[in-house]
């Protein structure tokens, strides 16, 4: 014969509402933040650098895996979209983007929009494991939906001046020019 014991179970009750109140407590707590920045850049002369970054901060960062998806637009377009992905290491920081090119698109617009949030094995709300769904419960500083966005207008130099006979105007200095045709004059 089998007897159970009342103690037994309001132990087992304990343990259940404990274990989930201590997984909540290691994915997030007052100072666990989702920071977020999406930045278009020229690195030199032949290209953008368009770039969406997700970090976690605080004493739970390394809880969660940070991700995005990222759309790169040209001229207002979409040209290309990643699609969710996150970094495979706890902690880490989410950095992804595009580099265009201006000989591939030519001058325009070049912009990027990213979505942020993050994820996490270790608890989850309604079945939700992401930042914004737990935020969104227990409350943030910023609420979700996390979006950025930057751009960068290219614009394609105007054509030299020309001279007499079609030959191009260089400037050699002050009061000094020379059009391909004639001799160096100073004036």
């Amino acid at each position: 014969m089998t007897t159970r014991s009342p103690f037994l179970a309001l132990v087992v009750i304990l343990a259940a509402l404990w274990g989930g109140a201590e997984a909540r407590g290691q994915c997030e707590d007052s100072t666990t933040t989702l920071w977020y920045q999406t930045t278009a850049v020229r690195l030199n002369g032949n290209a953008v650098r368009l770039d969406g970054t997700t970090q976690m901060t605080g004493d739970y960062y390394n809880w969660w895996y940070p991700g995005g998806d990222v759309s790169f637009y040209f001229d207002g377009a979409l040209n290309n979209i990643s699609g969710w992905q996150r970094v495979v290491t706890l902690g880490a920081s989410f950095d992804l983007g595009y580099t265009p090119t201006p000989q591939t698109y030519g001058p325009g617009q070049y912009q990027q929009y990213t979505a942020h949030d993050a994820f996490t094995p270790y608890c989850s709300y309604n079945g939700q494991n992401t930042f914004s769904a737990m935020c969104g419960v227990y409350g943030c500083a910023y609420p979700p939906p996390w979006n950025s966005s930057a751009s960068m207008s290219i614009l394609r130099p105007a054509r030299p001046d020309y001279g007499p006979g079609g030959h191009t105007v260089f400037f050699l200095g002050a009061g000094i020019s020379y059009d391909g045709s004639t001799p160096i004059t100073r004036h």
